[in-house]
């Protein structure tokens, strides 16, 4: 099945894991907030800042985060800690961890919902009575943009989930049966019956739990989640094969397991689309729209090689050099929505220029800046390139 529940790996979408397990619980054990080194000559280190309930004490912890997170790493080792968890996952657990539970927002009492609201909460003291942590010197830009990015995702993916691991904690705890996060998806329970299965991370505070089951089971909330799901059943195929790895991962992952065959990020992203990093899936320029699950990977590809010829030159390699940042916001106009249009976990954040630097530093004789397409136009061209 594809599944590796001890480092959280999961390849089989229908895996029905939860993060609340064993390891779970003795990672967060073992990391102690961060304090993950039994051995007393790694000092402790404080983090200041909003992110201080999520990024740990750990030199360790702290580097895995911003070299993941921030694309220059592929795996999460924390020294002291035997794992390797996908820096992602701590990160999420973290979030799990200190969940805010019902707060006021707006003058109004709610369940928190966002990563904004895990800033505008108040900081809690450490196990050790500090109020406050610091980051190692100079790391601490890169560390507070690299978990903000992530948290805001992992806040809205983890309550979410909830909801499917309500599913198959009912169906495992009462009715005995074993199920699958595929099909809990498309299970509904009761009000009273999500009421009687809280996640672990919010048991201290039931009454958020039921704010949030009143949401999930409001006619208002059943009508948007209805039309989000018939928006995604619009799409052509899966999203992409990565499970819960970064693209670094994948290309790492894919490389060991084809005898050390080199993956380039390029590469990796086009492979990310045709199938899982352990399955015998080749890259090759030549492939037309149909061999990816998303028929947009051809044109994103194209369009983002033919600029970076235009850039860089008719010789330029892009295939086997690293992502460029600005070649990607000048091919796809700009980031929309919190997403770069070709490789987005690739591209290094601290050096792209933003879309209004590129437009003042531009001349007459500079690439053209192309406006996305939308993903009606790919369609309508993914169908005539097949007539």
């Amino acid at each position: 099945m594809g599944m590796e529940l001890d480092n959280e790996r999961i390849d089989n979408d229908n895996a029905g894991d939860e993060v609340h397990n064993v390891k779970d619980l003795e990672l967060l054990e073992r990391l102690r907030l961060g304090n993950d080194s039994d051995d007393d000559s790694v000092p402790p280190i404080e983090i200041d800042g909003d992110c201080s309930a999520m990024v740990g004490r750990s030199r360790g912890l702290m580097r895995s985060l911003t070299d993941l997170l921030g694309g220059r790493s592929t795996e999460a080792v924390v020294p002291g800690v035997a794992h390797n968890r996908m820096a992602n996952g701590i990160l999420g657990l973290l979030c799990k961890r200190h969940y805010p539970d019902a707060m006021d927002i707006a003058g109004v009492r709610q369940p928190a919902s966002s990563w904004e609201h895990y800033i505008a909460a108040p900081d809690g003291p450490d196990e050790e009575g500090r109020d406050f942590y610091r980051c190692e010197e100079g790391m601490m830009p890169s560390a507070m943009q690299v978990a903000s990015k992530a948290c805001y995702k992992l806040v809205a993916d983890m309550l979410y989930e909830a909801r499917i691991q309500a599913v198959i904690d009912y169906k495992a705890r009462i009715e005995k049966v074993m199920i699958y996060k595929g099909p809990a998806r498309d299970i509904r329970l009761t009000r009273e019956q999500y009421l009687r299965v809280p996640p672990w991370w919010i048991a201290n505070d039931y009454p958020c739990w039921v704010m949030i089951v009143d949401r999930r089971c409001s006619q208002e909330w059943l009508e948007m989640h209805e039309a989000a799901r018939q928006r995604r059943l619009l799409m052509p195929g899966a999203p992409h094969h990565q499970g819960n790895r970064n693209l670094k991962a994948y290309a790492a992952r894919y490389s060991a397991s084809h005898g050390g065959v080199p993956c380039t990020q390029v590469q990796a992203y086009c492979l990310a689309h045709k199938g899982k990093a352990t399955s015998d899936v080749t890259f090759n320029p030549q492939d037309p729209p149909e061999a990816y699950s998303n028929a947009s990977v051809d044109s994103r590809l194209s369009g983002y090689t033919s600029m970076a010829q235009e850039i860089h030159g008719p010789e330029f390699d892009a295939i086997n050099e690293p992502v460029d940042g600005e070649v990607v916001m000048r091919a796809g106009g700009g980031k929309k929505h919190g997403q770069y249009w070709f490789g987005d976990s690739l591209v290094d954040t601290a050096t792209t220029p933003t879309l209004l630097q590129i437009r003042a530093r531009s001349t007459s004789s500079s690439p053209t800046i192309r406006p996305r397409p939308d993903s009606t136009q790919t369609q309508i061209e993914a169908v005539k390139a097949q007539m």
